[in-house]
């Protein structure tokens, strides 16, 4: 038996059909690259771009794990699973903590922990340093998905606008 080729209007039909899947799969898996570039925040990128701001650029430190668990009671390594946490070394009240928590309902927890050690750390510079707690009175913690971020910039919260910055610059999608 002799086989033939399609030729008229079916097999451009066909092939119409084939070329509008194909973009149709490509659209998606586009929208679908877009969107986990929106969602997924990579911390070390954001550390690096807090400690390139004017606010964090000198006299940051990165803390080892060990000293990152006990600055902040009430948050542990099983809690996390990844972080990047700054904070001077030159006597200021300037740090900052980037958390991906291990599930959203752990993230509300590292919430409350952060902010009880920043009303701490208020009490702290209020007999060392009243111009440095100003500076911790200005704290930001600011929760998106399973991220949490503890910023203490300065007493005006310029934490805040470093985000922004950050999102419109990388794309990240802050949402609460």
């Amino acid at each position: 038996m002799k086989r033939t080729k399609m030729k008229g209007p079916g097999s451009r039909r066909l092939l119409a059909a084939i070329a509008a899947i194909l973009l149709l799969l490509a659209l998606i898996g586009g929208g679908w690259l877009l969107h986990r570039r929106k969602t997924v925040l990579n911390l070390e990128r954001l550390a690096g771009f807090l400690l390139s701001s004017s606010v964090y650029s000198e006299g940051m430190r990165a803390l080892d794990t060990q000293e990152v668990f006990s600055r902040y009671p009430g948050i542990t390594q099983g809690d996390v699973t990844d972080f990047q946490v700054y904070a001077a070394g030159d006597g200021t009240a300037r740090e900052f903590a980037l958390f991906q928590a291990k599930d959203i309902g752990t993230a509300d927890d590292i919430m409350t922990a952060l902010s009880l050690y920043c009303y701490a750390r208020e009490d702290l510079f209020a007999l060392a340093d009243p111009q440095e707690q100003q500076r911790v009175r200005g704290y930001q913690i600011r929760r998106s998905r399973d991220y949490v971020l503890l910023l203490i910039s300065d007493p005006q919260g310029s934490g805040m606008q470093m985000l922004a910055d950050f999102s419109r610059i990388y794309g990240y999608d802050f949402i609460n």
